[in-house]
Order: structure tokens, then C-alpha cells, then sequence
């Protein structure tokens, strides 16, 4: 019963984190943006992010690195881009 509890805590301490970086993605990337492109920005974001994914998945990488998700992954980068940008023309 101990052990459901944790997992339940667990669980719900990593949703409450995620909601907060989540969050504040927005404002933090239009207080970025005053002083770096939004291209910058999202190189920065991914290159931050890339070692604790790569860290958090490292078990089943390198059979997941296929054509097809490299190129979901570029779409990503892109839209993520593009989402920036517009938060920039949107001040």
C-alpha cells in the first residue's frame, strides 16, 4: 500500500513540475526574445533539452533513430521555430 502511495505522489509531483515549465515556456521565451532571434532561441531550447531526453531514453535510442523520426524531428524544430517567431510579432 506504502509503494502505490509513493508512485501516486511520484506521479503527480511530475505532473505539477511539468504544468510549471510548461507554464512558463511562453513567458520566458518573449522575455528571450528581447535579446535573441527566435531561431537562437529554439537552438538553445533543443540543445538544453537534447542530453536530459537523450539521458532520460538512453536504453532504446539508438534503435529509435530511424529516417522517419529524424524527420519528425526536424518538423518539430521547425514548428517550434515558427511558434517563437509569431510570439515575437505578436508584442
Amino acid at each position: 500500500m506504502v509503494h502505490v502511495m509513493n508512485q501516486n505522489r511520484a506521479a503527480i509531483c511530475s505532473l505539477a513540475a511539468a504544468g510549471v515549465l510548461w507554464g512558463l515556456s511562453v513567458p520566458l521565451s518573449k522575455l528571450s526574445l528581447a535579446w535573441l532571434t527566435p531561431g537562437w532561441l529554439t537552438a538553445i531550447r533543443f540543445a538544453a533539452a537534447a542530453p536530459l531526453l537523450a539521458f532520460a531514453g538512453r536504453r532504446g535510442l539508438r534503435e529509435a533513430i530511424t529516417p522517419w523520426m529524424l524527420s519528425c524531428a526536424a518538423v518539430i524544430v521547425c514548428g517550434t521555430a515558427l511558434s517563437t517567431g509569431l510570439l515575437k510579432v505578436g508584442r
